[in-house]
């Protein structure tokens, strides 16, 4: 039996974006019919924290906007939609950024999936400004190593770096997210193969090899190969072929 294809987190955060759209804009209708909408994308998402605390926190905001808009006394004056807004904004100023950091951030996977990585990196440093409203520093991790990647793209190396850095430093402090070092010394690892630092390639290659070997059969199997495949390259120089990257 042939498997159902996943469905791209990056597309399902489009559509929350769209979503947001018509929540601003008061556009019950339209915000119901995508609600709807991201609902069924998400039963057939790959898996996604982001996206579904994302998903999480526009729920919460489609709410908002629904009490904003119930029945109100005769003698009442209903106010303006900017007044609506703003009055629900100001009451929710940590949800508020963080929707705006996912907005931007999903945006930003989104180009990058079409290999528009500088319009995704303006996205990225666009998510960046509200980024001391995600909720906790994993999720900021994801957020330095998914820019990582994008500058690794444009071959802006000592950027990237930097980026895989900070990303490193704090998945390294949970065994749950080993894959996730194993993902930043292979970025690491291409880096330095670009610069043609051959050695330090090889040295977070091997570092990287070591660490998945200790992983879950069927993820280490698929690094593994892509690994062994990085450090041929790098034996193979002045070739200079393209390594491959994994996508965790």
């Amino acid at each position: 039996m042939i498997g159902v294809e996943k469905v791209l987190s990056s597309q399902v955060g489009i559509l929350i974006n769209d979503w947001y759209r018509f929540i601003r804009t008061f556009s019950v209708p339209d915000a119901e019919i995508l609600k709807e909408q991201v609902e069924r994308e998400i039963e057939n998402m790959e898996e996604d924290q982001d996206l579904l605390l994302y998903y999480q926190l526009m729920e919460f905001r489609h709410r908002l906007m629904l009490e904003s808009l119930e029945p109100i006394e005769m003698n009442q004056q209903r106010p303006t939609l900017p007044n609506l807004l703003k009055e629900i904004e100001n009451k929710q100023p940590h949800v508020k950024g963080t929707l705006d950091y996912y907005s931007n951030f999903f945006r930003g996977m989104h180009e990058f999936h079409h290999k528009n990585y500088v319009a995704a990196i303006n996205f990225y440093k666009a998510a960046e400004e509200h980024l001391k409203n995600v909720p906790d520093d994993i999720e900021r991790d994801e957020f330095h190593y998914k820019l990582a990647d994008a500058y690794y793209r444009i071959d802006q190396h000592f950027v990237s770096l930097n980026h895989l850095e900070k990303a490193k430093e704090m998945y390294s402090t949970s065994e749950f997210y080993k894959a996730k070092v194993v993902g930043c010394n292979i970025k690491y690892g291409a880096n330095m193969y670009d610069l043609y630092r051959l050695d330090e390639a090889e040295f977070y290659y091997r570092e990287a090899l070591s660490l998945a070997q200790e992983l879950n059969e069927e993820t280490a199997q698929r690094i593994i190969g892509v690994i062994h495949h990085n450090l041929g390259l790098v034996k193979k120089e002045p070739e200079k072929l393209k390594p491959q990257k994994m996508n965790f």
